[in-house]
């Protein structure tokens, strides 16, 4: 009872804070009641407003995955765009291909038709290359034909006699047509015919000599035809000097035209390998492409599983939200069972749901805010991993770009160390062709010389040896040098190679480096995604948070309210006992008492509902605060867990540097190389060019000496004339004495030439001795090229010395000028000295004889040397012909390679088709997906929709069973109010039924002796009554009568008084299960009362 009434008090405390007065009637606090509803309905459309903008944020969010759709179809557009540029691109490229070969085809065939019309078809179908040397060649073989022929016009008109010079030019001049006959057969033939052409005009020279002076004895003729055959001589040598002169233009034009072809030619290969760097620049875009295809079909596959698992995880949830509303219609049936079986059962079921529900509600949230935590830890660690890896890849590109840069240099260098190192190589092999023909020519000049001349020849033959000697030496040595050189260029191009392969190795890691971080950019563009959309996922979870903590503080507040509310109830309540006037007997009292304590009974029902629902969210809020503290423990251990494996990330970052360090370091020493390399290729290329300067010299002084023996030659033709002259005055003297003086003055010259040949041998001895020492020192040189850093001064110490023996060559020079004007003189006091030597021409004669024999050893040796010649001119050829196999081999290699190219070109369009037809089909297959996703979020709203309509069904139902379950309990407090009602009334009729029974049979006196008990027996007090004191009899009687007649219709109003309260009840929907109210006796008894209000919970 204590309990009840404290309750009662702090109901009443509540509404009093809450604002309801003490004194407020039954109607205000009705009001009041319903403001309370009225407030509870707000928050619930505020629920369903955010519900509303959850199920606008899923619309967005769908909206959000169909422009991300749209925006992979404007992808593959754009990508079908490239590859239909691509195609035109390579379309261009091929019909310009087209050109190139077409106009590369009308010039050849231009060249062709001018070498038919020259008479040269079998040039013609050869390479451009081997035409131009075929001319050259003849070209030098023209000149060197025409020096001969001058030489030996000069020889012949000078030496030869008026009888003998006849038959000379008629010999000369068959010979010469001859040869011009050979030159236009050679011009038709090939290489290998002109092996044979360049063997007969060496054999014929001393055919013509030993004719000439077998026949000089037998014929003879007059001067005046001699004369007359010399002018027409003349006129014909006028003549083939105008025809020579028109066939050395026309190679000059013919030279030029080769020179234009050579260097379209040129352009034209430049133009086809600018066309190839651009066709390797565009397989690498079409790689890039297809790589690009290959990541964007990646990135479409992973955005399709990750569709198909969203998709997944729909139907999972609708399969869950399915399960649910089965178990939602079981439960609902189970529950509408158990209420038809037992209303109370219902009502507690009813009670254990409500309170399950907010227990379900608090587990997704503890859910969702975890999960909310862990997505927030991996975006912090991903947007990290992302900084970092952003720049690393700017770092990564950066290097990439410097190291293409540095190996565009190192390959563009090398490329020309590389061509200036062949084009030395070819002008060491000019020198080369340039000295054999100087060779030729020397013997053939050394062959054109008469029979008069025959000891002159034998003293120029040791001379021509030595020459030939000494030039076939340099050959030597210069092919050595060759060789030498052609073994460097071919270490320096394996270094090239090697550091190529490790250029290309770089360049392969760096594409791995760039591939990785490709793919870590997409795994950041992922992860930035979910971090996005965790972000989002986390803001509406911060709201409703921040929704759920107003509420918790809104509740809070009531409660407090409520309280007071309470506390101002129980005092009214007081108050009201207090001013409650003491009931009278008649049943009037009884029935205004009765209304006033049922409605209190409700009102206080509600009150107790309400603290109930309080202290649910009391302990609610509880709740959540203990789990906000779980998740503040959990946040620390996974900030914990983010320092570790971001202090294990900075390590790993630590090691990245380092080995990028190593990789600067590796590619600074591979600079330092290169730039070792290149300075070793300018210091060879400076002692290629010293080399080469030094050679320049050496011709210089063999052309220097080559003047002064033509000028000794001019100086013997004049002694020759001088002789002449002598022997016209000793026509008159005998045959015998003009022989031997012609003996003794070729015994003088020889004696001369045998003198001057002495020291010009000395000389050659001393110039050897030189010549070996430099070549002494340039193998020196050679060997020290391996040490050129620490031989540098050595270098140019040698250097000043051989500028100092050039200086000393050239005094020597000097001084053998100064001895051939010496030698003048001494032949002019020979002239004079002749006369003396008159008495020693028998010693000469015999000598003659030797000096024949010794001639016809020559002879031999002679020939021998010429079938040397031979076979070197055929080696020579030889080298030639597989010169030639190799061009055509390479002519060959180079087709194959063509036509290689155009089948890898062929190839990439197939391809290119092949990627057109695949990016259609994965454009049909995503319009399919698109199509499917759609359907399916179509279903998903329609599903939601049904979803929601059920939900508030089942809603209504449950307001539904709940307000018929209160009412049902309500009235069946009531009824059990009544049925005690009806039994208290039954009892108190039988007692006064009794009290009357007695009255009639006894008087007035013993009535009043008896009234005392019988109001202890009905616990009346005796406060109760008036104060006048005792009534009359007759009063009790009426007032007895009175009740016995109103029973019936106080029983009627408590009936319906009963009614009206929980009709009104039924309305508000306020359950008070807990309420046992009883209806109070109809006596006007003040214990009766107080039984009634204890009776209250």
């Amino acid at each position: 009872m204590d309990e009840a009434h404290w309750d009662l008090e702090d109901i009443f405390g509540k509404l009093k804070d809450e604002g309801l007065q003490s004194a407020a009637s039954a109607d205000e606090r009705l009001i009041f009641l319903w403001n309370l509803y009225q407030g509870i309905q707000t928050k619930l459309h505020t629920t369903r407003n955010e519900l509303e903008e959850l199920r606008q944020q899923q619309a967005e969010e769908m909206k959000e995955v169909e422009s991300y759709v749209a925006h992979i179809r404007s992808l593959t557009e754009e990508r079908e765009a490239l590859t239909t540029d691509f195609e035109k691109e390579n379309i261009q490229l091929r019909a310009e291909l087209a050109e190139m070969h077409n106009q590369q085809e009308s010039q050849l065939k231009e060249v062709e038709e001018m070498l038919d019309q020259e008479g040269l078809n079998d040039i013609a179908n050869s390479s451009p290359s081997e035409q131009v040397a075929y001319l050259l060649v003849e070209r030098a073989t023209l000149l060197e034909k025409l020096d001969m022929l001058e030489n030996q016009m000069d020889s012949h008109l000078e030496s030869l006699s008026s009888i003998n010079r006849q038959e000379e030019l008629e010999q000369i001049h068959k010979t010469l047509e001859e040869e011009l006959y050979q030159q236009r057969e050679t011009m038709k033939r090939t290489k290998e015919t002109l092996s044979k052409a360049q063997l007969f005009p060496v054999k014929n020279p001393w055919k013509k000599l030993f004719g000439i002076h077998k026949n000089a004895d037998k014929l003879s003729a007059d001067r005046s035809t001699f004369e007359e055959e010399v002018a027409k001589e003349k006129k014909k040598k006028e003549g083939l000097e105008r025809d020579l002169e028109e066939a050395s233009h026309r190679l000059q034009m013919a030279h030029d035209e080769i020179r234009k072809l050579t260097e379209e030619l040129l352009i034209k290969k430049k133009e086809i390998t600018e066309l190839e760097h651009i066709l390797q620049k565009k397989q690498q875009e079409n790689y890039g492409l297809r790589e690009e295809q290959k990541m964007v079909k990646e990135n479409d596959l992973l955005e399709l599983q990750k569709a198909k698992q969203h998709n997944s995880r729909l139907d999972k949830e609708i399969l869950a939200l399915r399960s649910r509303i089965k178990l939602l219609d079981s439960e609902r049936k189970k529950s509408s069972e158990e209420s038809e079986i037992s209303k109370s059962e219902s009502a507690e079921k009813s009670q254990h749901n409500q309170e399950k529900t907010p227990q379900d509600n608090t587990f997704l949230h503890k859910r969702y805010q975890l999960e909310i935590e862990e997505k927030e830890c991996q975006n912090k660690a991903l947007l990290h991993k992302l900084q970092k890896l952003q720049s690393k890849y700017d770092e990564t590109v950066e290097r990439n770009e410097e190291l293409e840069s540095i190996l565009g240099e190192t390959q563009n260098q090398t490329k020309e160390q590389i061509s200036y190192l062949e084009c030395e190589v070819e002008g060491l092999q000019r020198t080369i062709m340039n000295l054999e023909a100087q060779l030729t020519k020397l013997r053939e000049k050394s062959d054109a010389t008469g029979k008069d001349q025959v000891m002159e020849h034998h003293i120029k033959k040791g001379v021509d040896l030595q020459q030939s000697s000494s030039l076939t030496n340099e050959c030597k040595w210069l092919k050595e040098k060759q060789t030498s050189m052609s073994a460097m260029l071919l270490e320096k191009e394996q270094i090239c190679h090697q550091l190529e392969e490790k250029i290309e190795s770089l360049e392969n890691e760096m594409y791995a480096m760039s591939i990785a971080l490709a793919e870590s950019k997409k795994k950041s563009e992922i992860l930035q995604k979910k971090i996005n959309e965790g972000m989002g996922e986390n803001q509406k979870l911060w709201e409703e948070n921040i929704h759920l903590r107003q509420d918790v503080n809104t509740t809070r507040q009531e409660l407090q309210t409520k309280r007071e509310e309470n506390a101002r109830i129980k005092q009214e309540i007081l108050n009201m006992q207090e001013k409650v006037p003491r009931p009278q007997i008649c049943a009037d009292g009884a029935e205004e008492i009765v209304p006033n304590l049922l409605a209190g009974d409700t009102l206080i029902q509600q009150q107790h509902e309400e603290i109930r629902q309080l202290r649910q969210d009391l302990h609610r809020a509880q709740h959540l605060c203990s789990s906000a503290e779980k998740e503040l423990r959990y946040e620390r251990d996974k900030n914990l867990d983010i320092k570790k494996q971001h202090f294990c990330l900075e390590q790993a970052n630590t090691m990245v540097s380092a080995e990028l360090n190593q990789l600067k370091q590796k590619f600074a020493n591979v600079t330092a190389t290169c730039l070792k390399l290149e300075n070793e290729l300018e210091m060879k290329q400076q002692r290629i060019k010293e080399m080469e300067l030094e050679v320049l010299k050496q011709t210089q002084i063999s052309k220097v000496q080559n003047n002064w023996q033509e000028k000794l030659e001019h100086e013997k033709s004049q002694a020759h004339e001088a002789e002449k002259k002598i022997l016209e005055l000793q026509q008159q003297l005998r045959a015998s004495q003009h022989q031997l003086q012609l003996v003794q003055s070729q015994v003088a010259e020889r004696k001369h030439l045998e003198e001057e040949m002495k020291n010009v041998r000395e000389n050659e001895t001393a110039l050897r001795t030189k010549l070996q020492e430099e070549q002494l020192k340039r193998k020196v040189l050679e060997q020290s090229c391996q040490d050129l850093k620490h031989q540098m001064g050595i270098l140019f110490d040698k250097e000043t010395v051989l500028t100092r023996n050039n200086s000393a060559l050239q005094h020597k020079i000097h001084q053998q000028e100064s001895q051939l004007l010496n030698l003048d003189d001494v032949q002019t006091v020979s002239a004079k000295e002749r006369i003396q030597i008159e008495n020693t021409n028998q010693k000469l004669t015999e000598e003659l004889l030797h000096v024949q024999q010794e001639k016809q050893q020559l002879h031999k040796e002679y020939e021998n040397i010429l079938k040397q010649l031979d076979e070197y001119i055929r080696k020579y050829h030889e080298k030639e012909l597989r010169h030639k196999a190799k061009l055509s081999h390479a002519k060959e290699i180079h087709i194959n390679e063509v036509n290689q190219m155009d089948l890898y070109i062929k190839q990439l369009g197939m391809e290119i088709k092949f990627l057109k037809s695949q990016a259609e089909k994965d454009q049909q297959w995503i319009s399919k997906i698109t199509t499917e996703n759609e359907h399916l979020n179509e279903e998903k709203r329609i599903l939601l929709q049904k979803m929601n309509e059920h939900e508030a069904m089942e809603r209504n139902h449950k307001w539904d069973l709940l307000s018929a379950q209160n009412r049902a309990h309500i009235l069946d407090e009531e009824n059990r109010e009544l049925q005690e009602g009806l039994l208290q009334l039954y009892n108190q009729v039988s007692s006064l039924d009794r009290v009357l029974k007695k009255i009639k049979a006894l008087n007035i006196e013993e009535i009043t002796n008896m009234i005392p008990s019988e109001l202890h027996i009905l616990h009346l007090p005796k406060g109760s009554f008036s104060a006048n004191g005792i009534p009359s009899p007759s009063g009790i009687l009426k007032a007895i009568g009175s009740t016995e007649m109103q029973n019936p219709v106080d029983y009627k109003e408590s009936l319906s008084f009963s009614i009206t309260p929980t009709s009104d009840i039924g309305y508000l929907n306020v359950s008070s299960p807990g309420v046992a109210a009883t209806s109070p006796e109809p006596t006007p008894n003040e214990g009766t009362f107080s039984e009634t209000v204890q009776t209250f919970p």
